[in-house]
């Protein structure tokens, strides 16, 4: 099996990331130090410009490839086994998103809310705690400030960080 892990030129991944393939990262996205991103059944494909903090675990125990799109943020201690994940979303701290969930775009997951194994959160929508679920405002406007926070912690990180190569 091809266990190769994939990083784009300009992506960052912190040493003391966990990243065990196959897994490809896209341009732009950050991993910080100790968050885990395991391939254990299919590959994971992590898009452009995404956000991935400490203690953040990605899994993807299933044969077919994870995909996430781009400019999301997967705040401190989030926990995806999704089967697919847009563009734009963020999950907030300790959020979990079940076995084989699948996410759209521009979605907010809130902190310690659960997203059902095998559930799908339509396109802007904001899941809550309590299981309720609202419309969220619109993505567009928060594209702009992801990027400014994408590019400060590319510029940060380094300067405290040592990175991963991966050859």
């Amino acid at each position: 099996s091809n266990n190769k892990v994939e990083v784009a030129t300009g992506a960052l991944v912190c040493s003391g990331a966990v990243v065990t393939g196959p897994v490809t990262i896209g341009k732009g996205s950050v991993l910080h130090p100790r968050c885990k991103i395991q391939a254990e059944g299919g590959p994971i494909v992590i898009g452009e410009d995404n956000i991935i903090e400490e203690f953040v675990t990605i899994t993807n125990k299933s044969s077919t490839p994870l995909v996430i799109g781009s400019s999301n943020v997967f705040e401190v201690g989030a926990e995806v086994m999704s089967s697919s994940i847009g563009d734009g979303n963020v999950i907030e701290t300790r959020a979990h998103l079940g076995l084989g969930s699948t996410v759209g775009n521009g979605c907010i997951v809130s902190a310690k809310a659960i997203l059902p194994s095998g559930d799908t959160l339509p396109n802007g929508t904001l899941l809550l705690p309590d299981h309720s679920r609202h419309h969220a405002t619109d993505g567009e406007s928060g594209l702009g400030q992801h990027k400014r926070h994408v590019v400060m912690l590319q510029g940060v990180l380094p300067k405290f960080h040592r990175m991963q190569t991966f050859a």
